[in-house]
């Protein structure tokens, strides 16, 4: 969510982790599989987390709340600073 500052300038603005749990569930399994990546199958191959992509990463809510229901993620945003926030506050919670 971008808010607008006085000038014409954009920050992001962090959304609450409620807010992405109920999306995450209902569009990323649990689990899928490494031979076919489906997320049920009968080819009793090794099982890897489901993948949540978040193409505006900001700064980080979706990849945080992923990662604590068990799923890994892949966050894109085109400003640095956001996506530098995030991984260090990951580090630092680790």
């Amino acid at each position: 969510m971008l808010s607008q500052d006085s000038g014409s300038s954009a920050r992001a603005k962090s959304e609450p982790e409620t807010t992405q749990v109920t999306p995450i569930l209902a569009g990323c399994p649990p689990t899928t599989c490494t031979n076919c990546g489906k997320p049920d199958c009968d080819c009793q191959a090794p099982r890897q987390p489901g993948l949540v992509l978040d193409p505006f990463m900001g700064t980080g809510t979706t990849a945080r709340v992923a990662r604590r229901l068990g799923r890994d993620s892949i966050g894109i945003d085109l400003t640095r600073e956001h996506f530098i926030a995030p991984t260090r506050a990951d580090r630092e919670a680790a």
